[in-house]
């Protein structure tokens, strides 16, 4: 689950899976560059199979040279796997850019 605040409505947004892959392709195909910038973990805990993640990040978004979107925030995920041989899998993702 893929969740935002609509600064405009003043609620938060939450978008399932298949859209946040919709809506992420569609990003892709429009954009000539984009550029994520891992910045620090500002809060990390849990156990061997769950994880909570809280890190800075800064977002570029290349349209076309006239017209670049910058985004600063911090990304809240939630981890999760079956068992330590298993790939960590996003099952919630809090976008809070500002």
């Amino acid at each position: 689950m893929f969740t935002y605040r609509d600064y405009a409505s003043g609620f938060d947004e939450s978008w399932d899976r298949a859209t946040d892959m919709r809506t992420t392709n569609g990003l892709f195909r429009n954009s000539q560059k984009l550029e994520v910038v891992w910045n620090n973990i500002i809060f990390q805990g849990g156990d061997s199979l769950e994880q909570n993640v809280k890190r800075s990040f800064n977002f570029t978004i290349t349209f076309n040279p006239g017209d670049v979107v910058r985004i600063n925030g911090f990304a809240d995920m939630n981890f999760h796997r079956n068992s330590t041989d298993e790939i960590w899998k996003i099952v919630r993702w809090r976008d809070e850019s500002f």
